[in-house]
Protein backbone atom coordinates (compact mmCIF):
# COMPACT_ATOMS: atom_id res chain seq x y z
CA UNK A 1 0.00 0.00 0.00
CA UNK A 2 1.13 3.22 -0.90
CA UNK A 3 0.37 6.27 1.26
CA UNK A 4 -0.12 9.12 -0.62
CA UNK A 5 1.74 12.59 0.98
CA UNK A 6 0.82 15.91 -0.38
CA UNK A 7 3.95 17.80 0.95
CA UNK A 8 6.73 18.08 -1.80
CA UNK A 9 9.45 18.17 1.09
CA UNK A 10 8.19 14.94 2.96
CA UNK A 11 7.81 13.17 -0.53
CA UNK A 12 11.61 13.92 -1.47
CA UNK A 13 12.76 12.94 2.03
CA UNK A 14 10.69 9.54 2.24
CA UNK A 15 12.28 8.91 -1.22
CA UNK A 16 15.56 9.80 0.76
CA UNK A 17 18.39 7.17 0.64
CA UNK A 18 18.10 7.33 4.66
CA UNK A 19 15.78 5.14 4.76
CA UNK A 20 16.27 1.82 6.29
CA UNK A 21 20.07 2.52 6.78
CA UNK A 22 21.50 2.36 10.90
CA UNK A 23 22.45 5.68 12.32
CA UNK A 24 26.24 5.12 11.97
CA UNK A 25 26.30 4.37 8.51
CA UNK A 26 23.76 8.03 7.69
CA UNK A 27 26.70 9.66 9.84
CA UNK A 28 29.68 8.71 7.47
CA UNK A 29 27.17 9.47 4.88
CA UNK A 30 26.47 12.64 6.19
CA UNK A 31 29.94 13.46 7.53
CA UNK A 32 31.07 12.71 3.68
CA UNK A 33 28.85 14.82 1.99
CA UNK A 34 28.65 18.21 4.01
CA UNK A 35 31.64 17.72 6.51
CA UNK A 36 31.44 17.42 10.37
CA UNK A 37 29.54 20.32 10.51
CA UNK A 38 26.52 19.14 8.61
CA UNK A 39 25.64 16.66 11.39
CA UNK A 40 25.07 20.30 13.16
CA UNK A 41 22.58 21.25 10.64
CA UNK A 42 19.66 22.36 12.79
CA UNK A 43 21.67 23.00 15.99
CA UNK A 44 20.51 26.92 16.64
CA UNK A 45 17.06 26.54 15.98
CA UNK A 46 17.20 23.48 18.34
CA UNK A 47 18.71 25.23 21.04
CA UNK A 48 16.78 28.68 20.48
CA UNK A 49 13.47 26.45 20.45
CA UNK A 50 14.31 24.24 23.46
CA UNK A 51 15.22 28.00 25.36
CA UNK A 52 11.57 29.61 24.46
CA UNK A 53 9.75 26.51 24.99
CA UNK A 54 10.97 25.46 28.43
CA UNK A 55 10.86 28.40 29.79
CA UNK A 56 7.07 28.76 28.72
CA UNK A 57 6.80 25.42 30.17
CA UNK A 58 8.39 25.60 33.60
CA UNK A 59 6.83 29.09 34.00
CA UNK A 60 3.41 28.12 33.04
CA UNK A 61 3.26 24.99 36.06
CA UNK A 62 4.81 27.01 38.23
CA UNK A 63 2.61 29.53 38.09
CA UNK A 64 -0.50 27.71 37.82
CA UNK A 65 0.95 25.52 40.92
CA UNK A 66 0.91 28.79 42.34
CA UNK A 67 -2.52 29.80 41.85
CA UNK A 68 -4.21 26.86 42.15
CA UNK A 69 -2.89 26.03 45.84
CA UNK A 70 -3.45 29.60 46.91
CA UNK A 71 -7.05 29.94 45.18
CA UNK A 72 -8.55 26.74 47.00
CA UNK A 73 -6.99 25.64 49.91
CA UNK A 74 -8.60 22.67 50.82
CA UNK A 75 -7.47 20.45 53.69
CA UNK A 76 -8.00 16.96 51.78
CA UNK A 77 -4.86 15.30 50.88
CA UNK A 78 -5.71 14.69 47.28
CA UNK A 79 -5.78 18.36 46.44
CA UNK A 80 -2.18 18.75 45.94
CA UNK A 81 -2.52 15.78 43.67
CA UNK A 82 -4.73 17.01 41.98
CA UNK A 83 -3.37 20.87 41.59
CA UNK A 84 -0.15 19.13 40.67
CA UNK A 85 -1.87 17.35 37.86
CA UNK A 86 -3.72 20.18 36.25
CA UNK A 87 -0.67 22.42 36.58
CA UNK A 88 1.28 19.63 34.84
CA UNK A 89 -0.70 18.95 31.92
CA UNK A 90 -2.03 22.99 31.18
CA UNK A 91 1.98 22.77 31.04
CA UNK A 92 2.27 20.46 28.86
CA UNK A 93 -0.01 21.95 26.45
CA UNK A 94 1.53 25.29 26.57
CA UNK A 95 4.92 23.21 25.61
CA UNK A 96 3.54 21.54 22.89
CA UNK A 97 1.66 24.59 21.33
CA UNK A 98 5.20 26.57 21.09
CA UNK A 99 7.06 23.92 20.62
CA UNK A 100 5.63 21.49 17.83
CA UNK A 101 5.89 24.16 15.41
CA UNK A 102 8.79 24.95 15.76
CA UNK A 103 10.64 21.57 15.86
CA UNK A 104 8.06 21.06 12.46
CA UNK A 105 9.81 24.01 10.99
CA UNK A 106 13.25 22.36 12.00
CA UNK A 107 12.41 19.29 10.29
CA UNK A 108 11.52 20.56 7.30
CA UNK A 109 14.81 22.71 7.21
CA UNK A 110 16.99 19.79 7.90
CA UNK A 111 15.39 17.79 4.86
CA UNK A 112 16.15 20.55 2.55
CA UNK A 113 19.04 18.57 0.41
CA UNK A 114 21.25 21.99 -0.24
CA UNK A 115 24.87 21.81 0.51
CA UNK A 116 25.19 24.10 3.81
CA UNK A 117 26.51 22.99 6.60
CA UNK A 118 24.89 25.07 8.71
CA UNK A 119 21.44 26.80 9.43
CA UNK A 120 21.52 30.16 7.96
CA UNK A 121 18.04 33.04 9.52
CA UNK A 122 17.05 33.54 5.95
CA UNK A 123 15.91 29.99 5.95
CA UNK A 124 14.43 29.89 9.37
CA UNK A 125 12.31 33.08 7.90
CA UNK A 126 11.66 31.29 4.31
CA UNK A 127 10.68 28.01 6.12
CA UNK A 128 8.51 29.93 7.98
CA UNK A 129 6.75 32.06 5.58
CA UNK A 130 6.27 28.59 3.00
CA UNK A 131 5.07 26.70 5.69
CA UNK A 132 2.59 29.62 7.24
CA UNK A 133 1.57 30.99 4.15
CA UNK A 134 2.09 29.12 1.29
CA UNK A 135 0.53 25.71 3.13
CA UNK A 136 -1.24 27.08 5.96
CA UNK A 137 -0.71 27.63 9.87
CA UNK A 138 -1.88 23.99 10.01
CA UNK A 139 0.79 22.62 7.86
CA UNK A 140 3.02 23.09 11.07
CA UNK A 141 0.93 21.85 13.65
CA UNK A 142 0.53 18.10 11.74
CA UNK A 143 0.40 15.20 14.04
CA UNK A 144 -1.15 17.40 16.87
CA UNK A 145 -3.30 15.14 18.47
CA UNK A 146 -1.20 12.26 19.22
CA UNK A 147 1.35 15.06 20.78
CA UNK A 148 -0.76 17.12 22.46
CA UNK A 149 -2.00 14.29 24.67
CA UNK A 150 1.20 12.75 25.01
CA UNK A 151 2.53 15.83 26.74
CA UNK A 152 -0.98 16.39 28.01
CA UNK A 153 -0.58 13.11 30.41
CA UNK A 154 3.45 12.55 30.10
CA UNK A 155 3.70 16.44 32.21
CA UNK A 156 0.74 15.40 34.15
CA UNK A 157 2.41 12.15 35.45
CA UNK A 158 5.99 13.87 35.39
CA UNK A 159 4.75 16.78 37.93
CA UNK A 160 3.00 14.38 40.29
CA UNK A 161 5.90 12.31 40.72
CA UNK A 162 8.35 14.76 40.74
CA UNK A 163 5.82 16.86 43.60
CA UNK A 164 6.11 13.76 46.00
CA UNK A 165 9.02 12.70 45.73
CA UNK A 166 10.19 16.53 46.41
CA UNK A 167 7.93 16.09 49.49
CA UNK A 168 9.17 12.81 50.56
CA UNK A 169 12.63 13.92 50.36
CA UNK A 170 12.37 17.26 52.79
CA UNK A 171 10.58 14.59 54.98
CA UNK A 172 13.68 12.28 55.36
CA UNK A 173 16.13 15.27 56.08
CA UNK A 174 18.21 14.41 58.64
CA UNK A 175 19.15 17.49 60.64
CA UNK A 176 22.86 17.79 62.49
Amino acid sequence: MKIKNEHPLLNKFLTNNHRNKPAKDIIKQIINQKGFLGLYKGFWITFNSNFLTNGCYFLTYFSFKDITLEKIKDSSPIFPIVSYAISGGIAGIVYWLVNHPLTTMKTIIQMHDNNQPTLKQSMVIKTLFEEGYLHGVRQLYRGGVASVFNCLFGCMIFYVSYELCKKELEFLKIKI
